[in-house]
């Protein structure tokens, strides 16, 4: 009778965490990102493209706005368009960057996805109306300018402080042309900013979760058998 006290909590449990994973339709999605200078618009890129309203610091670099909704479980891409409104007076202390943290939470876990050079960049010249094809774009490997919370980078310094609201670790990136360099974006040209992310849980998670539970009554199980 006593395994069957302890076997039974398995099987109960077995349907819950499947019964978590395969019934839940969206994932809670948290997006904290700002842009020096500017962001001109954002969209969330799933069966259809959906712009999505601008936060009230679009054009204040210092503070990051934020956004939470739901994703449902597929792939996922995130774009913003963004703007270096003054490069038109372009010198080492006047760059153009941009700054997010992407946070999940996928079951009974939270993850974050950081700004980075695994995120991607293209820019195209201001004329260019938004594209029909986001894929259309030519994408490259966003480029690095400093963490959020490096005191030597400019951003830290004239803030007198990292943004808040983005971990210290996300990286400032930008296009692989910055400050003065030559092919830097120029006046109002938009740089688009892409992140792909994957909001539901991932298989191995799931099963390292039932691994664990099931090792853990089988332990309990063991201990609770009469020694001979």
């Amino acid at each position: 009778m006593l395994h069957k006290l302890f076997w039974l909590p398995l099987v109960l449990i077995i349907f819950l965490v499947f019964g978590i994973f395969s019934t839940s339709s969206a994932t809670p999605v948290t997006i904290n990102y700002t842009a020096d200078n500017l962001v001109r618009g954002w969209y969330k890129i799933g069966d259809v493209s959906n712009p999505l309203p601008l936060g009230a610091h679009y054009d204040n670099w210092r503070f990051a706005d934020q956004f939470t909704f739901d994703l449902e479980h597929q792939l996922w891409q995130l774009i913003w368009q963004a703007e270096n409104s003054d490069c038109i007076n372009s010198k080492p202390n006047n760059p153009g960057g941009f700054l997010a943290e992407v946070s999940i939470t996928s079951g009974f876990a939270m993850n974050s996805t950081l700004s980075s050079s695994q995120w991607e960049v293209a820019c195209v010249p201001q004329c260019l109306e938004l594209p029909s094809d986001w894929d259309s774009l030519s994408w490259t490997t966003a480029t690095e300018w400093g963490r959020n919370n490096d005191p030597t980078k400019i951003w830290y310094r004239v803030n007198k402080g990292a943004v808040q609201g983005i971990s210290g670790n996300a990286q400032w990136i930008w296009t692989e042309a910055n400050f003065d360099m030559q092919g830097a974006p120029g006046p109002g040209d938009s740089v688009f900013i892409r992140a792909t992310i994957y909001p539901a849980p991932e298989p191995s998670t799931c099963m390292l979760l039932l691994f664990g539970i099931v090792g853990t009554l089988g332990m309990m199980y063991v201990k609770s058998k009469p020694q001979h």
